[in-house]
Order: C-alpha cells, then sequence, then structure tokens
C-alpha cells in the first residue's frame, strides 16, 4: 500500500508536492509550468510496472516473521509499558508467580526496578514491593484490561486523580519525520500535561525495551499507545506530526459535506486541466468556496498544514536562487558536464535522475528537487539540451522513496507491518532499478533532449 501510494505520485501534476515544486521552479527560466496531466504518460506505466512488481516479486521478498492470528481482532503489536506497585495495591508482598502476570495476562516482565533505582533479578519467586516499578510487555488488549483493574498505576506519566484515567477511548499514533517528540522522553516533555493523554506503551519496530519508557528518548517510526478524552485523540490525529493508524473514539466523521468537497475537487482539476485556470490560482479557488461553503473551517485548515515543510521548502528554494546568483549552479554543472562529458546527454540525465534519487532518502522530496534542479538547467542550458526534459527527470527520481522507510507513507506501515528497515532495500531497490529503466527510455523520448 506505502509504495502503491508512492507510484502513483507521476501521473498527475498534483500526485506529490514534488511535482508542483519542479513546475514552479520551470516558470522561473521562462518555461511553462507542467500540465495538469503531462506526466501521465510516463506515470502510468511506472505506475502499471511498479504494481506488476509487487504481485508477482515484491511482496516474496519479505520474510514473514508472524504466523497470522485466526482472530481477527487479535493485536499482534508488542508494547513495552511500564507500572508502578502502590502501598495500596493487592500485588505488594506478592511474588510474580501468585499474581500471574503471564498466566493470567499474558504480559512478559522485562525488568523490576526499587524505589533506590536498582534492578531486581526477575524469577517467579521475586517478591513485589511498594515502589516498584515493573516493565513489561504485551499487546495492548491485555494492557487494558491490566489498566481496568486498578490494581497498580501506569507509570510513564501517570497521573491517579487525572481525568484520563476516567476515560477508554484508545489510540495507536506513529511518529512522524518532524515530531517535537522525536529525540525527547515522555518526562521531559512533561506529556501528559501538555497533550491531556496517557501513555500506556511503545512499539519500536518489534524492538524490545528495557528502560523505562518515561525516560526513553523516543524515534521517528515509534508507535505509542494513548488513552484520553476522545476529542483530544482526534485533534492529534489532525497534527502533521503524528498519524493515528488505529483508534476507538465515538466521535463520528462529518460526511455530510463529502460530496461538496469532491465536487469542489473535481471541479478545480477539470478547470486546470483544460488551462482555464492555473493550477496556484484552482487551489485559491478552490479553498475559497471550500470555505464558504463550511466544508472545512479556516482553523482546521491552518492545523492541517505542515508549517515544518513550508519552512524547509522555503529555505531551499532561497538556497536554490542563492545557487543562482553566486554562479555556484553554473559551477556545479560544470563541474558534472566535464566529468560526464558532452557526447553523452542520457548519461547526463540519468546521473541527475542518481543524484535526485539519492538526495531524496535523508532528506524531503521536494528539497531534492529544489537543491537539484538549479543544477540540472544550467547543465542543459550550457549544452544546449532541453531543460524540461532534466526537469521531467528530477521529478520522477526525487519521488523515488522505496530503499528506505523513512517516506512517511513506509512509515505509516512501519510499526503495523512488521517491517525492518533492510526490508525496504531488498524489496525497493529493484523497483527503483526498473523505474529508472523506464523514466531514462520513455522521458528523453516524450521530452525530446
Amino acid at each position: 500500500m506505502a509504495f502503491a501510494t508512492i507510484l502513483a505520485s507521476s501521473v498527475t501534476l498534483v500526485g506529490t508536492s514534488t511535482n508542483v515544486v519542479v513546475s514552479g521552479l520551470l516558470t522561473q527560466y521562462g518555461l511553462p509550468p507542467l500540465g495538469m496531466f503531462e506526466l501521465t504518460a510516463v506515470g502510468v506505466p511506472i505506475l502499471i510496472v511498479g504494481l506488476l512488481y509487487m504481485y508477482f516479486i515484491g511482496q516474496h521478498l519479505i520474510p514473514v516473521r508472524e504466523v497470522e492470528s485466526p482472530d481477527p481482532q487479535k493485536d499482534i503489536l508488542a508494547y513495552c509499558s511500564e507500572f508502578k506497585v502502590t502501598p495500596e495495591s493487592p500485588w505488594a508482598g506478592k511474588t510474580l508467580n501468585e499474581i500471574g502476570l503471564g498466566k493470567d495476562y499474558d504480559l512478559y516482565v522485562l525488568r523490576i526496578i526499587k524505589e533506590t533505582g536498582l534492578p531486581v533479578e526477575v524469577s517467579a519467586n521475586t517478591v513485589l514491593q511498594p515502589g516498584d516499578r515493573v516493565l513489561i510487555e504485551g499487546n495492548k488488549t491485555n494492557l487494558v484490561t491490566l489498566r481496568e483493574e486498578n490494581t497498580i498505576e501506569f507509570a510513564g506519566e501517570f497521573d491517579s486523580n487525572s481525568e484520563i484515567t476516567n476515560t477508554l477511548s484508545l489510540a495507536e499514533v506513529i511518529l512522524l519525520p518532524g515530531s517535537p517528540l522525536i529525540g525527547r522522553t515522555l518526562r521531559g516533555l512533561n506529556f501528559r500535561e501538555r497533550y491531556g493523554l496517557q501513555v500506556l506503551g511503545i512499539n519500536r519496530k518489534g524492538e524490545t525495551i528495557r528502560r523505562r519508557i518515561s525516560q526513553t528518548r523516543l524515534q521517528v517510526g515509534d508507535q505509542l499507545l494513548l488513552q484520553g478524552n476522545p476529542e483530544t485523540i482526534q485533534s492529534l490525529g489532525k497534527n502533521n506530526n503524528f498519524r493515528v493508524v488505529t483508534e476507538a473514539l465515538d466521535v463520528m466523521p462529518e460526511t455530510t459535506k463529502a460530496p461538496l468537497a469532491l465536487a469542489i475537487f473535481g471541479g478545480v482539476i477539470l478547470l486546470v486541466s483544460v488551462n482555464v485556470i492555473t493550477l496556484p490560482v484552482g487551489v485559491m479557488l478552490g479553498s475559497l468556496i471550500a470555505f464558504i461553503t463550511r466544508c472545512i473551517t479556516p482553523e482546521e485548515a491552518y492545523r492541517r498544514v505542515n508549517w515544518s515543510a513550508w519552512l524547509l521548502i522555503a529555505c531551499m528554494l532561497s538556497l536554490g536562487r542563492a545557487m543562482e546568483v553566486t554562479g555556484l549552479a553554473s559551477l556545479l554543472a560544470d563541474e558534472i558536464v566535464a566529468l560526464i562529458g558532452h557526447s553523452n546527454p542520457i548519461l547526463l540525465l540519468s546521473t541527475f535522475f542518481l543524484l535526485s534519487l539519492a538526495l531524496t532518502q535523508p532528506m524531503s522530496n521536494q528539497a531534492a528537487a529544489v537543491i537539484i534542479t538549479p543544477i540540472a538547467m544550467q547543465a542543459a542550458l550550457h549544452l544546449g539540451l532541453n531543460p524540461r526534459t532534466f526537469a521531467v527527470m528530477i521529478a520522477i527520481g526525487a519521488s523515488n522513496s522505496f530503499i528506505t522507510p523513512l517516506e512517511p507513507a513506509c512509515l505509516m506501515v512501519y510499526g503495523p507491518g512488521n517491517y525492518r528497515f533492510f526490508d525496504f532495500f531488498k524489496v525497493g531497490a529493484l523497483l527503483t532499478i526498473l523505474i529508472f529503466v523506464i523514466a531514462v527510455v520513455m522521458v528523453p523520448w516524450l521530452w525530446p533532449l
């Protein structure tokens, strides 16, 4: 599913924001912007070949690490959690064998930490004392069952008097790149006070966390099991720093304006496609109609804007402009042309595809396109080649985020699919080569050099 969303990015101009960025850069060189369906001729073959590859080859390259449960309601994700034994707890003074965490709750005890901070050897005869903190691992159903019995206190950022303890609304969220939680601990963030939510557990791509979750530094792709107010969870899902993958909410989505929203979207696409209006005008017009008809409020739209991405693209555009004004783009273009030679424009075109592909792995697709495009345009102009050919090649190359899971679409499936980092390279490397072959053959044919 994640690869399918990326494969479709070259079918239309609005398939990905990378295409829009490259289209805007073309206008800076006095060239017309990309048409709504200008990329379709090369995008559709890429989509078809990619889907066929995934069906016949790609899916077989991923090992099956867990046997699927016959019970569709069974949760297979293991979360690491932590609870504290209070003086009033009926578990105080009992052994792990008597409590039956494994037998009755299907939870695995990872560590026991005394109030002094010293760890204790875990065995069936280990006696729990008031103040002990117990690190456990299990699926979300069993963690919630334990939470509901009120025999212990979850210790991540817990407050027994909080209203959070009076609600059973749950959600699983994935931390996306740019999230303010990355590199921080729950305790350092004051997560409960800041977000009004209780963290019941953390899943880290199948890795077992053996330190206190409140002191664990969060990473991109971590999946948090949250409990709290339904509206708070729903608003969290609207933040582009988090992605809610499952939730148990009573708040139903508003669907009465859905047909109108679809009509507005379809109308804008149609007007832009037949060149009645330009894409920027169409987007602004569609947004205005959506506000007037109350399909969405300005406040809701404002919350959906990924301001970190806007800032990154703005900075990269400034960097690209600076490279042109100072002559750096021209200098780099000359060096690349001198290294590759003047006689093989296809090799030069391939080089810029590979440069875009390499840069899009550690940074965003848009940022990679903004950096590479000025250099490619200068190289094309120096050799008297068609700069539009190079721009299209970069747009396709910068959208190839298959060999790492850093693309948001890949991060969404990373934890639930129980994948490993190298899985994406194993499956995505050959797919990237296939797309490269299609692009290097079709792009010079459709946009002659």
